[in-house]
């Protein structure tokens, strides 16, 4: 999971099926985000850094909910 990018980089994710390519990339203080699906049209949007950091400490923060919820459900 992407939480972090260095001013100028690009980081490529792909999502647990394979249908969707994020691609991240870091100018300045704005971070683009372009979405290539297989399926549909891309999209792309821009948003600051500040805002990209929350939005992936918000997704990883729920993927850990998720998991602890599995695990408190299954027994183990």
């Amino acid at each position: 999971m992407i939480l972090t990018l260095n001013n100028n980089e690009v980081k490529k994710e792909k999502n647990w099926n394979d249908t969707c390519l994020n691609i991240y990339t870091r100018k300045g203080n704005t971070v683009t985000i372009e979405n290539i699906y297989r399926y549909a049209p891309s999209k792309i949007k821009k948003i600051s850094y500040n805002d990209f950091k929350s939005w992936r400490e918000e997704v990883l923060s729920s993927e850990q909910d998720f998991k602890n919820h599995c695990i408190n459900v299954g027994g183990k």
